[in-house]
């Protein structure tokens, strides 16, 4: 009765493990939803920005100045918040040639070689781009905008972060 008794404790045990990685699944797949809406939202702003100064600019004749230096800043938002909605989707571009004469079993061990790599360059990079922004905080570069320069590599440590936690 002591072997059936530990056999009922591990079996609870792993399906707990499974309803956990569940649950942590739903929750990727909620932040995944949410960086893309943003990401849709954003390149719709910068679109809306770049028009409204065309319009100024060749219609008016009266250009505004922060058009150009806000969507520089919400374009590298939104190309880091997009490279981690490809990351998760396992979409970027890959050479998969060598990868496909592979067995299955190899196939597996690359893969796995793969992510360590990225997971090993993701813990190294958070802390070397929190270190960065705590350096550029305070110094304003941009011309109008008068937003500190820590701003502009915020979005780097967040979608690191993000990446990493996929």
């Amino acid at each position: 009765s002591i072997f059936f008794i530990s056999q009922v404790r591990c079996f609870t045990t792993y399906q707990d493990v499974i309803m956990l990685l569940k649950k942590f699944q739903t929750l990727l797949l909620y932040i995944k939803k949410i960086e893309t809406l943003c990401a849709i939202l954003l390149f719709g702003f910068i679109v809306a920005i770049i028009t409204l100064q065309v319009c100024a600019r060749y219609a008016f004749n009266k250009p505004f100045k922060w058009p150009e230096e806000l969507a520089a800043l919400l374009l590298i938002y939104l190309t880091f918040l997009t490279a981690d909605i490809v990351y998760k989707e396992k979409a970027h571009i890959s050479i998969d040639y060598f990868i496909n004469v592979l067995s299955e079993r190899w196939k597996a061990v690359v893969a796995l070689l793969i992510y360590a790599g990225i997971s090993m360059f993701l813990v190294a990079m958070i802390p070397a781009s929190i270190k960065l922004f705590n350096m550029q905080y305070g110094h304003i570069t941009a011309a109008v905008i008068t937003l500190p320069k820590s701003y502009w590599s915020l979005p780097v440590p967040i979608a690191f972060s993000s990446m990493l936690l996929t």
